[in-house]
């Protein structure tokens, strides 16, 4: 049976031998903040469901996880939003 080291040292090995594992997460062409992804998403809705999509995002995975993750989505998309508000009033 294989322990904790022994799986460590099987990954740093992949590593090595195979760097595109090592750099699966590192990919260039997700370059775009995950608040621009949702608001845009949300902006191809029609907009009679798109303020209860505002107000109803639901947040799930380990990336989640992250200290402040949920306040800072909620802030940036709320710059977002203030900002598209602010253009069409003038």
């Amino acid at each position: 049976m294989k322990g904790v080291d022994d799986l460590d040292f099987f990954i740093g090995d992949e590593a090595i031998e195979k760097p595109t594992y090592a750099t699966k997460f590192a990919n260039p062409d997700f370059t775009q903040p995950i608040s621009e992804v949702v608001d845009e998403v949300i902006q191809n809705c029609p907009i009679d469901v798109r303020r209860p999509l505002y107000k109803n995002i639901v947040l799930s995975g380990g990336s989640t996880m992250f200290r402040d993750f949920g306040r800072r989505l909620q802030r940036d998309l709320k710059r977002t939003v203030d900002a598209r508000l602010k253009l069409n009033k003038f």
